[in-house]
């Protein structure tokens, strides 16, 4: 029996050090298939299969994650939560040009603007975030596989309906899909078989 998270948090280290442009993407992934699709995401083959999904160069990863670089990283974050005496999750860790901000609770979109106004003194403030097929295109070229509540935060909607409004073009030209899950629904982009 795996009970340890420690072979998932090894894994996300691996993929920043040998891939950082896809750790984020790596990550949602291995949360997706721990959580939504129930997997053992703690064997090795597992999170290999998460490698490939993701375009991470498997032969690079295993180096990585077997040669001692990823144990070295993955214990530089847990000395930096000692240091901030970090023990709850979530905790945010806001940096600005040399200024830090600990949050160690979940926050709320206007709370999270308000510890960035504070942090920066008022130099970053929110954008005005567009409405379009093509922003939602552009996001999800980035994060291929998004929940409707993400999209309903990220494009300032109401409602998971003004989602699937804003998202029914993209469904018609078959560029993405629905993948249904207990509870809701995923929205994961097709990959182009034209390439």
């Amino acid at each position: 029996m795996h009970t340890t998270s420690r072979p998932l948090c090894l894994a996300y280290k691996a993929v920043q050090l040998v891939a950082s442009a896809l750790a984020d993407g790596f990550l949602y992934r291995l949360r997706y298939a721990t959580i939504v699709e129930i997997r053992p995401t703690t064997h090795l083959e597992e999170l290999l299969r998460v490698v490939r999904l993701r375009g991470v160069d498997e032969q690079a990863f295993l180096a990585c994650y077997h040669g001692g670089r990823a144990e070295d990283a993955l214990c530089t974050d847990l000395q930096m939560l000692q240091t901030w005496d970090i023990h709850t999750l979530p905790s945010y860790l806001l940096e600005y040009q040399g200024r830090k901000m600990l949050i160690r609770q979940l926050l709320d979109y206007d709370s999270f603007v308000a510890a960035i106004d504070r942090l920066t003194d008022g130099v970053v403030r929110p954008q005005v975030v567009e409405r379009s097929v093509d922003a939602v295109r552009r996001l999800l070229e980035k994060h291929p596989l998004v929940s409707p509540i993400e999209l309903r935060e990220a494009f300032d909607l109401n409602t998971t309906d003004e989602v699937r409004i804003l998202i029914q073009p993209l469904m018609e030209a078959k560029e993405i899909q629905i993948k249904i899950v207990p509870h809701g629904y995923f929205i994961i982009k097709k990959e182009r078989t034209d390439k």
